[in-house]
This record gives C-alpha cells, structure tokens and sequence, in this order.
C-alpha cells in the first residue's frame, strides 16, 4: 500500500501502542488532511489512513498540522494550522470527527501537540510565544 501522491505535506506525529500517527495533506489548498498509521518497528505503512474532518466552519482547511493520541480517553486531537478557538477531538478508532473543545482565546500557528497525561501540550512558532 502507499500513500496518495498528493499527500506531501507531513505535520506533527504521535506514538500510541506500536504505531506511529503522522499528519499528512497536500500542499494545494491543504484540503485533504489525513491521519496515516506507520508500523514504530520498521516505520511500514500499515496501509491504513483516515480523512480528517473538522466543523461545518472549518470542514477541511489546514486540519493536518499537527495529531495527538489521548488512548487513555480513545480520542485523537487536531487543530487548524490559522488561528482559532477550537480543538478537534476525533474518536481514536477512526478518526471520525467527534466534538471540539473550545478555548478561552484564540491560537494560531500550533505546530505539534502531545498528550500528557490529563493535560494537551502545545507549541507554536508565533511571534509572541504565547504557547
């Protein structure tokens, strides 16, 4: 299995359980934001990738910068790449979208994200180093 082709543009990654998640989408609009699983033993595709989709205000537009895996809540997490007040919460198994989580203030240019325990660590490259 591989890859689409038009899937050039790799973001931020995560490892839960043996696999690896890599954010990928194109470079053409960024409106094809996936999720594709990776073997962490031999860095294989597992021949399994998920369309990301987001809320009716942002369905699909830069979703695909960054992924983070919560196993412990089953959830994976996501974040338009421009600036915004919502988190993407999708459901781990397949990554269909679930809710957002909405924050206090707007973030932009997030960059990864990890889960720690009960707290998503954030980085950004914004001038102001906000995050």
């Amino acid at each position: 299995m591989r890859i689409p082709a038009l899937l050039v543009l790799v973001g931020d990654i995560d490892y839960y359980n043996g696999i690896i998640y890599v954010s990928l989408d194109s470079t053409s609009g960024y409106t094809k934001p996936h999720v594709a699983l990776f073997n962490a033993s031999d860095l294989s595709y597992t021949g399994t990738s998920f369309e990301l989709g987001g809320t009716p205000a942002n369905p699909d537009k830069a979703l695909a910068s960054w992924v983070a895996v919560d196993a412990k809540r089953g959830f994976g997490y996501g974040k338009e790449w421009q600036d915004g007040n919502t988190i993407n919460v999708y459901n781990l198994s397949d990554w269909s979208f679930s809710h957002t989580h909405t924050l206090d203030k707007s973030l932009g240019r997030i960059q990864g994200a990890k889960v720690v325990g009960d707290w998503l660590y954030m980085a950004s490259d914004n001038d102001a180093q906000l995050i």
